[in-house]
C-alpha cells in the first residue's frame, strides 16, 4: 500500500488578516479560504485539475508540487525558441477540458490566466488557484476578500486576460455581473478569459499587442478600449471561408455545455493538423478555428469555422445542466 510523502507537497499558506480588521472581516476571510478547500474537494479526480491533499492547520492547503512552473513563465522563458504548435494546442485542449469540468461542477474559475496553469512533469497543463472562484450553488459564500486587503497588498497587473480597469461592461447582457456591485460572476467571465488564453497560445502574443505579456499601462488601456468597442484581434484572414458563429439561443443548444462542445471541435479540427508541415498547419488551423474571445450578449465566445454537431439525444438534453441558464 503506497503512502503520500506530504513533505514534498506544495503548501499554500493562509496569510493573516490585515491589521485592524474587524471581527466581520476576520470571519469573511476565514470563509474565503475555506471556500477554496471546498472547491478543490469538489474538483478532485480530474487529471487537468491540481491534485489536492487536504488542509493542514499549520501549513495550509496541500497540493502536488509542479516544479516546472506555470505556462506564462514557460512561454516567456522560451520566447526565442517557443514550444511547438502541437504542444501549445495540447495545452489549449487541456485548459479547455479542465475548465469544462469545473463548470460541470458548478465552479466558476474567475481567475483564468496562464499564471494559474501549471506544467506537469509529462508536459500537460494543470489548472490551479481557485481561491477567487465562485461556487454557483453555495449560498452566502465570500465572493471577494474584505476591502482592507486592497489597501495593504500590491495587486498584480493584467495577467493573460484583460486590462485591470472597470471592464465588466464587456459582458453586458443576460447573466452579466455589470453593473451589480457584488461580483456575481457567471461562466461567461471564464469563457472570455479562456478565449484570450487560446489566442495567446496560438499567436504567442496578447490580442492587440506585439507582446505576450503587455506591461505598459497605456497599452493595457488601449486594449481595454478596443474590447469595449467590440474590436477584436484576429489570427489571420482566410478568404475562402466565412466564419459561422456558434449560437446557443435555442433550448436544445442551451442544454449542451459550451466548453464541452468547443473542446470537441478543437480536438477534431486542430489536433489532426499537427503532422502537417508547419506552414500548412497554421493555415489549416486558421481556416477551421478563429477565436472570438468576447461578445456582447454572450451567446457564444468562439467562432469555429465549422458547423457544430446537432444534439439528437433526448437523454443528453435532460441529463446535462447548462450553466448558461442559471
Amino acid at each position: 500500500m503506497s503512502t503520500t510523502d506530504y513533505s514534498n507537497l506544495f503548501a499554500k499558506e493562509t496569510p493573516p488578516a490585515p491589521p485592524g480588521s474587524s471581527d466581520a472581516d476576520l470571519q469573511l476571510t476565514d470563509v474565503w479560504y475555506k471556500k477554496e478547500h471546498e472547491i478543490f474537494i469538489r474538483l478532485q479526480g480530474h487529471p487537468r485539475i491540481l491534485r489536492y491533499h487536504g488542509w493542514d492547520i499549520k501549513r495550509g492547503l496541500l497540493f502536488d508540487n509542479h516544479p516546472n512552473g506555470d505556462l506564462l513563465e514557460h512561454l516567456l522563458k522560451h520566447r526565442d525558441s517557443p514550444p511547438s504548435l502541437s504542444d501549445r494546442l495540447q495545452w489549449a485542449c487541456d485548459i479547455t477540458e479542465g475548465l469544462a469540468f469545473a463548470h460541470s461542477r458548478a465552479v466558476i474559475w474567475v481567475d483564468v490566466n496562464l499564471q494559474n496553469v501549471l506544467l506537469s512533469d509529462n508536459g500537460r497543463a494543470v489548472l490551479c488557484d481557485f481561491a477567487g472562484s465562485c461556487l454557483l450553488d453555495l449560498p452566502g459564500q465570500a465572493r471577494r476578500l474584505p476591502f482592507e486587503y486592497l489597501k495593504c497588498q500590491i495587486l498584480p497587473a493584467m495577467v493573460m486576460r484583460i486590462p485591470p480597469y472597470p471592464h465588466a461592461k464587456i459582458w453586458e447582457g443576460p447573466g452579466s455581473p455589470y453593473p451589480y456591485p457584488d461580483w456575481n460572476w457567471t461562466p461567461h467571465f471564464d469563457r472570455f478569459s479562456l478565449g484570450i488564453i487560446l489566442f495567446c497560445l496560438v499567436a504567442l502574443r496578447f490580442p492587440h499587442s506585439t507582446y505576450l505579456f503587455p506591461r505598459d499601462i497605456d497599452e493595457q488601456y488601449k486594449i481595454y478600449q478596443l474590447h469595449q468597442s467590440e474590436t477584436f484581434d484576429t489570427l489571420g484572414e482566410v478568404p475562402s471561408t466565412k466564419p459561422l458563429r456558434l449560437s446557443y439561443r435555442s433550448a436544445l443548444e442551451l442544454s449542451i455545455p459550451v466548453l464541452t462542445r468547443f473542446l470537441k471541435i478543437l480536438k477534431l479540427h486542430a489536433l489532426p493538423c499537427l503532422p502537417m508541415p508547419h506552414s500548412c498547419r497554421i493555415r489549416y488551423l486558421m481556416s477551421k478555428i478563429s477565436f472570438h474571445y468576447c461578445r456582447r450578449n454572450v451567446d457564444g465566445v468562439f467562432i469555429p469555422l465549422c458547423k457544430p454537431e446537432k444534439a439528437n439525444s433526448k437523454r443528453t438534453r435532460n441529463s446535462i445542466v447548462c450553466l448558461d441558464s442559471l
